[in-house]
């Protein structure tokens, strides 16, 4: 039986911030991670442990300072800046903390916006962004502006944006930190979901305790060190 490959896996990765000076920090340390299809990854820890750091080294935001990053078995750091480029619009979904919807835009052209770096088009796209609202509960805010949306809108919003080139992989920082109780669960389930329902491979980074009943598995990161939670 063919052994299928882990949508991401991160090898002896490390992240220095400020290397050679008086102020260095390490903020990954030779972490070791793979992320399967088809389940929903914690990564749990306080605030400056690290865990934002490593969430950026595998979508390949930034590059390490030692280790090997691959998507679905492509080592990122043998990549041009171009390919890097095509990879992360098809293969990542990331889920920023703090949303980062574009207010210039209606929700509906948020969502449209990978789509159309992607090479599709409207009605296409149109079609897609729309399905995508609908299924999260947006149908009735496609052109709204982003800033008259409450916080779980926001992030639902944001979470249809990272679907939009129904990557393989999502990634998602800190995705309830901002939200109340109830818009927190909710936006919870839907990674979920994802993971589950549509086969997905799900990594969360959180403080946030209330998410660990919904993963798979959790792991513990603090000073930089990432390890089974116990």
């Amino acid at each position: 039986m063919t052994k299928t490959l882990p949508a991401a896996r991160a090898t002896a990765l490390s992240r220095d911030f400020g290397a050679g000076t008086s102020s260095a920090v390490s903020a990954v340390r030779g972490a070791n991670l793979s992320i399967p299809t088809g389940e929903m990854t914690l990564v749990m820890g306080p605030s400056g442990s690290g865990k934002t750091t490593l969430l950026s080294l595998m979508a390949g935001l930034i590059a390490p300072s030692a280790g090997v990053v691959e998507l679905a078995g492509l080592p990122l750091a043998e990549l041009s800046r171009s390919q890097l480029t095509e990879v992360r619009l098809h293969q990542v979904g990331f889920i920023f903390q703090t949303f980062r919807l574009i207010e210039a835009l209606s929700v509906i052209e948020n969502v449209e916006l990978p789509l159309y770096l992607a090479g599709v088009r409207r009605p296409t796209s149109e079609r897609r962004a729309t399905e995508l609202l609908g299924t999260l509960g947006l149908s009735n805010r496609l052109h709204a502006s982003p800033h008259s949306l409450s916080a779980g809108e926001k992030q639902r919003a944001a979470i249809a944006r990272a679907l939009a080139n129904d990557p393989p992989l999502l990634l998602a920082d800190e995705p309830t930190g901002s939200l109340d109780s109830g818009a927190g669960q909710h936006v919870t389930e839907l990674l979920h979901a994802a993971a589950h329902r549509q086969g997905k491979a799900v990594l969360v980074v959180s403080h946030d305790a209330r998410i660990r009943s919904y993963a798979d598995r959790v792991l513990e990161m603090e000073d930089g060190i990432l390890q089974e939670s116990p």
